[in-house]
Order: structure tokens, then sequence, then C-alpha cells
């Protein structure tokens, strides 16, 4: 269902899913002390949500786009003769924002962000991420000069935390860290935008 008001566009849908010997992982404790996660299928998942993918144009140099989803989930399942399951809720966003300002120059921005929640065996911290680019172009649009920041905040970070009757860990992953990019393109005999020219047919 789509609908249009003004400068803003929004898209809705809602979902349902069920996954037989759906994929997770296994966290156990080896007989030596060590610790070893396994890939493992388990007996099912439900899942239900709702979609949001949305736009808005405030002026006519600033494009926004956002998309959102929340869903709900149930999983169950038996390994090893042990029983796991979790029912939790969670949601992800991104956020993509667009200027094109005088002089050729634009900007671009995207921000994701997925809540935390908890699956059969840990609880999972939010993780967040911000990327920056600058561009503009010259020569007549011949030349593009771009830089791009990757993860500014350096906070793609994945933090779990798991707790049993007999241990508790905490883990810490880190992810690609902050990125700065800096590219330069020039086109030979065409401008930005112009299509690609294929041969012509005898």
């Amino acid at each position: 269902m789509l609908s249009k008001i003004n400068k803003f566009t929004i898209t809705p849908s809602v979902y349902y899913k069920n996954t037989a010997n759906y994929f997770q992982y296994v966290l156990q404790q080896t007989e030596d002390g060590n610790f070893l996660r396994t890939p493992v299928n388990l007996d099912h998942e439900e899942r239900y949500g709702l979609e949001v993918s949305s736009t808005y144009k405030p002026f006519s140099w600033w494009n926004l786009a956002l998309n959102f989803n929340y869903y709900g989930f149930s999983q169950q399942g038996q390994f090893e003769g042990k029983e796991y399951g979790s029912k939790d809720e969670m949601w992800t966003a991104q956020l993509n924002s667009r200027m094109k300002l005088p002089k050729n120059l634009a900007i671009e921005s995207v921000f994701t962000y997925r809540s935390g929640f908890r699956d059969i065996q840990s609880v999972n911290r939010p993780v967040y991420k911000l990327n920056i680019a600058v561009s503009k172009d010259l020569f007549k649009e011949k030349m593009t000069l771009s830089i791009a920041f990757n993860n500014i905040f350096n906070s793609l970070i994945e933090r779990q935390e798991l707790n049993t009757p007999d241990y508790q860990l905490q883990s810490t992953a880190y992810g690609v860290g902050r990125i700065i990019n800096l590219t330069a393109t020039y086109r030979f005999n065409r401008k930005k935008g112009d299509k690609d020219r294929l041969p012509e047919e005898n």
C-alpha cells in the first residue's frame, strides 16, 4: 500500500514468516574449559512484523529516505538433548539524507541502527553506524572529487552477554573501523549522468 501526501510518501507492509530448521549459533563450554561457538539447525522460528519505507523532500535540493522494520520473534529448538528457546522483539532503521548544494556540491549521510534483543542464549546490545560522503563536480561535470567517512564514530561493535547456571560470559566483536576514502573520477568525452553508448549495430 502506497500513500503520498504532498512531499511525503510512505509504503507500509506487514509480514509473517515461519522457518523450519532455522540457523543459529550455540555456545558451549568444552571439557578443558574453553568455549566453542557452533552453528546448528534448531527446530523453528516464527517472525511477524511491520516494515515501513518512506521518503520526504522538504526542499527541491534535499531528499530524505527512511526504512524501518519492527518485528517480534519466537525461537525453539533442541541440540544435544538440551532445549533452547527465546521470545523477544527488535527493530532496525536506516535514514538516508542527500543534499544537492550550490556550486555542484553534494552531501550524503546514512545512519543505521539495530536495537538490542535476546536470542536463545545471549543478550545482544544495540549497534549503530554513521557514514557521511561529500562530493563536488568540476570541469562542467567531467570530473568528480569525493571524500567518504565510513563508521565515523567507530561504533560498529557487537556486544553480547551470556548467563547460564554454570558460567557468565561477555564478548565484544569489532567490525570494520573508521575509514576515510578519497576518490577522483574523470569522464572522457562525456558528462556526469550520460548513459553508456552502445556500439551501433550494422
